[in-house]
C-alpha cells in the first residue's frame, strides 16, 4: 500500500464519517429537539455534548490532516480537476471546523451551563457546517474517482 493510498483512505473515511454524523443529526435529532420540553432538551443536549466532545476531535483532526497531506502529495497535479476538487473539499473541511469552533462549541458550553437562549443560532450554524461537511466528502469522492490511475 502506498502512502498516497493510505492518506486518501483516511481522508475519505474520516470526512465521510463526519458528514454522516452531522447529516444524521441534522436530518433526525434537530427535528426531535424542537419538540422537547426545556428540561428534557437540556438533559439530552448535555449528554450529546459530553459524548461528542470526547469522540469528535479525533476524526476531525484526522480528516483535516489527511486531506491536507493528500493535497501536498498530489501538488504536482495543481490545476487538474481532481486537485481542484480536493482543494475545494479541504477548504470545506476548514470552514466546517471554523464554524464549529466559533459558533457551535461556545453555544454548547452555554447549554451545558443551562442557557439555551442561543440555540436557534446553533441550529442555523449546524445546518451550514453540515452542508460544508457533506460537500467536503462529495468533493473528496469525486477527486478520488477522477484521480484513479493518475500519479502524483
Amino acid at each position: 500500500m502506498t502512502i498516497l493510498l493510505a492518506v486518501q483512505g483516511i481522508a475519505v473515511f474520516t470526512t465521510g464519517l463526519i458528514a454522516g454524523i452531522l447529516f444524521g443529526d441534522r436530518a433526525g435529532n434537530s427535528f426531535a429537539r424542537t419538540k422537547l420540553p426545556a428540561p428534557a432538551f437540556l438533559a439530552f443536549q448535555r449528554e450529546q455534548n459530553r459524548r461528542f466532545t470526547a469522540m469528535m476531535p479525533l476524526p476531525i483532526l484526522a480528516a483535516v490532516v489527511a486531506s491536507s497531506a493528500w493535497l501536498v502529495l498530489v501538488r504536482s497535479r495543481a490545476g487538474a480537476p481532481d486537485f481542484l476538487l480536493l482543494a475545494a473539499g479541504t477548504a470545506c473541511l476548514v470552514l466546517f471546523v471554523a464554524i464549529t469552533r466559533v459558533v457551535n462549541i461556545p453555544i454548547n458550553r452555554r447549554v451545558d451551563a443551562g442557557d439555551a437562549a442561543r440555540w436557534p443560532r446553533w441550529e442555523r450554524a449546524h445546518t451550514v457546517r453540515t452542508a460544508f461537511a457533506v460537500l467536503a466528502f462529495l468533493c473528496e469522492l469525486a477527486a478520488l474517482a477522477l484521480a484513479r490511475g493518475a500519479t502524483p
